[in-house]
């Protein structure tokens, strides 16, 4: 992430208010919401989905049909690969 998109990270979040939003990101877990937490936006996100704590090689390319799919069960949410 470039420092300009980090300073338009916190803004952007701030203005979609109580929208429910979720995050998906690749690596192990632990590292992954540190990062969030040092940010100060880990409490921003309803859902976070790491593809370490499902199974998921380290690094995946995404958009990936069957991550997506499940973030999107996960969160109760439509999915627009659902059914592809």
């Amino acid at each position: 992430m470039t420092k300009s998109s980090l300073n338009r990270l916190v803004p952007c979040l701030t203005e979609l208010g109580a929208q429910r939003l979720g995050i998906v990101s690749n690596g192990d877990s632990r590292q992954q919401r540190e990062k969030l937490r040092k940010l100060g936006v880990a409490g921003r996100f309803s859902v976070v989905f790491i593809s370490g704590d499902i199974g998921f090689a380290k690094q995946i390319t995404l958009p990936d049909d069957e991550l997506i799919n499940k973030m999107s069960n996960k969160a109760s949410c439509y999915s627009p690969t659902a059914g592809l």
